[in-house]
């Protein structure tokens, strides 16, 4: 049996970039763990099968560089380097993905905040889906930094900042209107009546008012 092969791949960015550039900078290759930069969301199916030798399979595929409640970059921060998100881009990657990954291996998407809100949980369950077999996509809960790294990637120590689309599998997310109903309790009438007018006037605005809203409210 083949030893648990570990891949980290780490947004390379085209300027210096001290959040995202740390990771790599603190991990330290083996013979099971793999770290590697990928500058573009096109480039990395092909920046993963090159860590593999013929008979290889990942069981841990971890990406790192910014994110959002149901969003995963690759290469910057702007949407140009979108490689997940909640409404299905990408998702045509993961599928391609698959096959390089064990039939119970996980993906994780290390980016802030991914597995936040019902953007993050249904970027998961959506990618849980197109992986296929027993696999498993975990995405954060929290803001990741550079102290979340060390030599062998991430930090089991923060394993707390990530929930699975098995554990989300059944949540469902209060809506934004249910997010105000919370802000008038904590912050008064006033301010939630405004906050509701401007927000009900961008929905008017939006494609996909309830999950665009409900990650506003949420930031």
């Amino acid at each position: 049996m083949s030893a648990d092969i570990h891949v980290l791949v780490v947004g390379d960015t085209c300027g210096p970039d001290d959040v995202i550039d740390c990771a790599f900078k603190k991990a330290v290759a083996t013979d099971t763990f793999r770290p590697v930069r990928c500058q573009t969301a096109a480039e990395l199916v092909q920046v993963v099968a090159s860590t593999l030798a013929a008979a290889e399979r990942i069981a841990t595929l971890d990406l790192y560089d910014h994110g959002a409640p149901g969003i995963q970059n690759m290469g910057g921060q702007t949407k140009e380097f979108r490689l997940f998100d909640f409404r299905g881009t990408g998702f045509e990657i993961a599928e391609q993905l698959a096959p390089y990954l064990t039939e119970t291996g996980n993906l994780r998407l290390l980016g802030c905040d991914t597995a936040n809100d019902e953007n993050g949980r249904t970027l998961l369950r959506g990618l849980r889906e197109r992986l296929g077999g027993e696999r498993v996509v975990w995405g954060t809960i929290r803001h990741i930094r550079c102290p979340a790294f060390n030599e062998g990637g991430f930090d089991p120590l923060y394993a707390e900042f990530l929930a699975s689309s098995d554990q989300v599998a059944d949540q469902v997310a209060p809506s934004w209107k249910s997010r105000i109903a919370r802000i008038a309790a904590v912050a008064g009438e006033p301010l939630a009546l405004s906050l509701q007018e401007e927000l009900s006037r961008i929905e008017s605005q939006l494609q996909n008012p309830e999950t665009d809203l409900a990650w506003c409210c949420a930031r």
